[in-house]
């Protein structure tokens, strides 16, 4: 079974997610939740707030300031969401790392996860 205490950071892609309880990090509150945009309107749709969000925010739309994580825009189009996510926890040396979603959205998603 995975656990979240055995990682540094997950991150969660638009695609299938575990459901809110797998995200109870109340043992495992060291563990950073970041969401690549289209991840974090899944989150957010199962009242799981995520540390960060990822990406060019094109999914968020209708859910800007809805809570108060913290937010790193990155508009670039040369890189997708998920990488945007990996340079994210990179530059902050993060290594153990969960990804989660990466299948059960579109298509062309999934072929890029």
């Amino acid at each position: 079974m995975i656990k979240l205490e055995n990682f540094e950071a997950v991150i969660c892609l638009k695609g299938s997610l575990p459901g809110k309880n797998f995200f109870d990090r109340s043992e495992s509150s060291e563990v950073t939740v970041i969401a690549a945009d289209g991840g974090a309107r899944r989150l957010m749709e199962m009242n799981v707030i995520p540390d960060f969000i990822v990406g060019d925010m094109d999914s968020l739309k209708g859910y800007e300031g809805i809570c108060d994580t913290k937010i790193h825009r990155d508009s670039g189009q040369d890189s997708n969401d998920f990488e945007k996510s990996l340079f994210f926890l990179r530059d902050r040396n993060i290594k153990k790392i969960l990804v989660l979603g990466v299948n059960g959205g579109e298509i062309d998603h999934v072929i890029n996860n």
